[in-house]
């Protein structure tokens, strides 16, 4: 008997691991998602410039630009502005911008501010027109603090939503990328 276990695997063990082989390789269930045809690797999909239904001035802009940039980035995709020749299209609308504050300083003026934004996306097949990805109420926050002394004020705004727009769209774009 000790010579058996010497010799290693016996004849009787071989079965069972040609069993279990095959059960590892079948996955026990799970399957890659092959994705729509649009969004396959190489190929081309256009992002459509935000939509603006604020009042703050170019905001449509930079979430534009940070949407491209990501997808530039983070894809594999052919990222172009505008349509003609593109796969699919990312259509997307900021809804609103909200600044709060959050904090005050002692002279009762506020020092911190929490700057939301709520967007809608949608990415749709530019030939079959189904729907890819779609979410109509993404929301994102970033906080920021001003200088409250008036003769070195200066806004942390401009640069809280460039960091809310580059989060947003590394966001967006993981999303979207894991139905796919």
């Amino acid at each position: 008997m000790k010579n058996e276990m010497k010799a290693g695997v016996s004849a009787a063990m071989i079965p069972g691991c040609i069993l279990c082989l095959v059960f590892l390789a079948a996955g026990c269930g799970y399957r890659t998602n092959q994705g729509s045809p649009a969004l396959m690797p190489g190929k081309t999909l256009a992002v459509e410039p935000f939509t603006n239904q604020t009042a703050y001035y170019k905001i449509d802009q930079l979430f534009t630009r940070a949407m491209i940039n990501e997808l530039v980035r983070a894809t594999d995709y052919r990222v172009v502005a505008e349509s003609p020749g593109a796969d699919a299209i990312l259509q997307s609308t900021i809804v609103s911008l909200r600044t709060n504050p959050v904090t005050f300083s002692k002279s009762s003026f506020a020092s911190t501010f929490l700057v939301t934004v709520n967007a809608r996306v949608q990415l749709v097949d530019k030939f079959s027109g189904e729907i890819l990805y779609e979410n109509p109420d993404v929301l994102f926050s970033e906080q920021y603090v001003i200088n409250t002394d008036v003769e070195n004020f200066f806004s942390e705004m401009n640069p809280a939503l460039m960091r809310l727009a580059s989060d947003f769209s590394s966001t967006v774009v993981a999303a979207i990328l894991e139905d796919f």
